[in-house]
């Protein structure tokens, strides 16, 4: 009977996949032959996640077993969004859009192709015409009202097993003024959603705001994130204060438990460089006190940050360890964990190479916004931007959490030197908070 049962089973599943494969077919059938009549082109479905065999919603969700409720029923909800996921697009299918038949006729018209060319022309120069562009692709994540994703994948001459990935982000500028209505969309690319704009400057008013309340709602919010080992404390902290206007900061060795300590953690790269240091001859001249202007650009910016978010006391590697102390390295190494993971917050300065390169500041043009113009349909001029998408702290988290929740689309690398750093791994994975100041963008973790 169980046999039966089993072969039953089989066969009805079998039966299944047989219906959903020709549906499938039929479908991809339907919209390449009626592609010409529907003016809808077949290599980016005019940008579109409607109309494809790919378009999915609730059914395709990834959705983990263990995740809460809570956190199901959001994805859920984002998922019955309707989303397209196109992947490895060769780029000489791109290029078609430009390219010409013996007659002079283009080899196939697509102005939405041409806008994809337009922003790779804009960030990647030599994307069309590099020698080794045959096995460069393109993928494309497109989801209803929400700003569209390009990833660009390249294989560079030197790295003949390796891609270089870069996401690029396509939107509409979100006008704080006039919040987006129903209604109001692009006449030509009516699924293209809204973004806001990053700050040109990691180190503005904008982007402390942004530091504040995220720390401040996981601080108030988050039970599970607020439960340190109060019986841990580090043997040596900087006493930073909670005043911009301080000068000085001071070496606490002990620390002083009598009262609850919380301090902050700086992961930082050393990059060949001996930033200023805490040796067995300067113990003493570092506990009377260290001018703040002696600090490498890095230490002054993390004291700025842990200072905005009212927290006086900072631990950093090469001030709190004796560097000429063998001993004293053994049992502060060994030590590390408990203060990464016990650390109120992890500020992570990924775009500096070495201590003496400010975080806080401009960010590089390549991480800021342009701007595009397009035809609509009725003739009418649309704008779009387009920027340089930053990795999220956790790429397996950002692949698992957006539309389409595909692991595959997980395939990212954090951007700065410090991610190649194996310190850096324990530094922000034991981390409770994490602040990870990219090239292009802060991430709360």
């Amino acid at each position: 009977m169980q046999s039966l049962l089993s072969g039953f089973e089989n066969a009805t599943s079998g039966a299944q996949y047989a219906v959903n494969s020709t549906t499938y077919v039929g479908k991809m059938f339907t919209r390449i032959v009626g592609s010409s009549l529907r003016g809808r082109c077949i290599v980016c479905n005019n940008l579109s996640p409607e109309g494809h065999e790919k378009t999915f919603g609730r059914e395709r969700g990834f959705f983990q077993s263990w995740d809460s409720e809570a956190i199901v029923a959001g994805r859920r909800q984002l998922a019955d969004v309707p989303t397209l996921m196109i992947e490895d697009i060769n780029v000489a299918e791109i290029l078609m859009c430009r390219e010409k038949k013996e007659d002079g006729k283009l080899k196939r018209q697509c102005g939405y192709c041409d806008i994809l060319c337009i922003i790779l022309d804009t960030l990647f120069p030599d994307w069309a015409s590099r020698q080794d562009r045959v096995s460069d692709k393109i993928n494309l994540m497109i989801q209803d009202r929400s700003p569209l994703v390009l990833s660009y994948r390249r294989r560079e001459l030197n790295a003949a097993l390796a891609y270089n990935r870069f996401d690029i982000e396509i939107y509409r500028p979100l006008d704080q003024t006039s919040p987006p209505t129903n209604d109001d969309r692009l006449l030509a690319w009516p699924s293209l959603g809204y973004a806001k704009e990053n700050s040109d400057n990691a180190g503005s008013k904008h982007c402390f705001e942004f530091l504040e309340e995220s720390f401040h709602e996981c601080t108030m919010s988050h039970p599970l994130c607020a439960r340190p080992d109060e019986s841990f404390v580090p043997t040596r902290l900087l006493f930073i204060g909670s005043i911009s206007g301080v000068s000085t900061v001071k070496l606490c060795d002990p620390v002083d438990t009598t009262e609850s300590v919380k301090w902050a953690a700086l992961s930082h790269c050393w990059g060949g460089e001996h930033p200023l240091s805490l040796t067995t001859s300067t113990i003493k001249q570092r506990k009377s006190g260290i001018n703040i202007d002696e600090l490498p650009a890095t230490f002054r910016d993390a004291i700025q940050v842990a200072r905005h978010l009212k927290i006086q006391y900072i631990w950093i590697d090469s001030l709190c360890i004796i560097q000429d102390s063998p001993v004293d390295w053994r049992i502060e190494a060994a030590r590390m964990g408990n203060i990464y993971q016990n650390a109120s917050i992890v500020i992570v300065a990924a775009p500096s190479p070495n201590p003496h390169t400010s975080f806080l500041g401009p960010r590089n043009s390549e991480w800021l916004s342009k701007a595009m113009r397009f035809s609509r349909k009725d003739g009418s001029e649309g704008k779009v931007r387009f920027r340089r998408r930053p990795t999220l702290a956790s790429p397996l988290e950002q692949g698992g959490n957006e539309p389409p929740f595909t692991m595959s689309w997980a395939t990212l690398k954090r951007i700065g030197p410090l991610y190649s750093r194996a310190w850096c791994f324990q530094e922000t994975f034991l981390a409770k908070r994490a602040l990870h100041f990219t090239p292009g963008a802060i991430i709360f973790e």
